[in-house]
């Protein structure tokens, strides 16, 4: 009696990517789908699925999400479809995904002195750059310790953080405290997850050539145009002189490549 021999196909490594609409996470998307990952990008609005949609042509290797992450229910409805899709491969007898990476790539900045920053600005920073990363990684871990307990690499979650965390500034108050915090975060989390198999990095870049402090400047003076103009002049000379910078700065600026 003679039997067919079956072949065994190794999952296919998956990743879920937040900020995945524009800058460092859309260039994640990008790169993952490159090296033939299935990537679960996280996107708040319909049409950013479309623009990433031609990054990966076939259906096969990108699967969308709609959420935000600073909607507690928003990302369980996340993690709950991203569930279903990680079952359905094996399930269909199709190849199977594995969850080997999670990054944490959506950030807001904010450019002000604390005098002019509102503690809703403090609570909407705080919110993206630090809470958001904690409840994702809260959310997921039950996946990545399954995944640890399978064969191949370590699963990780790979925070985007930034230079800022190490290098405070004048009028980023907001910003290098939110980065500051992640910091702490990631250390706490490493330790605690080491023991389980899963592995957590935090990237600090420095400046790098995105849409990012374009968004920070028309925020900022959108946050601006409410404060009493007596105030405001305390620190227009020194806000004129930093937004002078940090456009100069730009044009040093990195891009992307991962």
């Amino acid at each position: 009696m003679t039997f067919a021999k079956r072949t065994i196909c190794p999952p296919q490594p998956a990743v879920l990517v937040t900020g995945a609409s524009s800058g460092i996470g859309k260039d994640c998307v990008r790169a993952f789908v490159a090296k033939g990952w299935h990537v679960f990008p996280v996107v708040r609005r319909p049409a950013d699925v479309d623009s990433l949609h031609a990054l990966c042509p076939s259906a096969a290797c990108l699967t969308p999400l709609l959420g935000s992450v600073t909607d507690e229910a928003s990302m369980e409805e996340v993690v709950k479809k991203l569930t279903q899709c990680l079952a359905q491969g094996a399930a269909q007898g199709g190849a199977a995904l594995r969850l080997q990476a999670v990054v944490a790539s959506a950030g807001m900045g904010a450019f002000a002195p604390l005098e002019l920053s509102s503690l809703e600005l403090w609570r909407e920073v705080f919110e993206v750059n630090v809470f958001a990363v904690a409840s994702m990684s809260r959310l997921l871990l039950p996946l990545l310790r399954d995944a640890a307990t399978s064969p191949g690499p370590a699963p990780r979650i790979i925070v985007v953080g930034s230079a800022a965390g190490r290098l405070p500034g004048p009028m980023q108050s907001t910003y290098c405290a939110s980065k500051h915090a992640v910091e702490g975060l990631v250390d706490c989390m490493r330790m605690e997850l080491r023991p389980h198999g899963v592995k957590v990095v935090l990237l600090q870049p420095g400046l790098v050539a995105t849409a990012l402090p374009a968004r920070v400047e028309a925020a900022t003076e959108q946050q601006l145009r409410v404060v009493a103009p007596k105030l405001r002049a305390v620190y227009q000379n020194q806000m004129e002189e930093m937004q002078a910078a940090l456009r100069t700065m730009m044009t040093k600026s990195i891009h992307v490549e991962v």
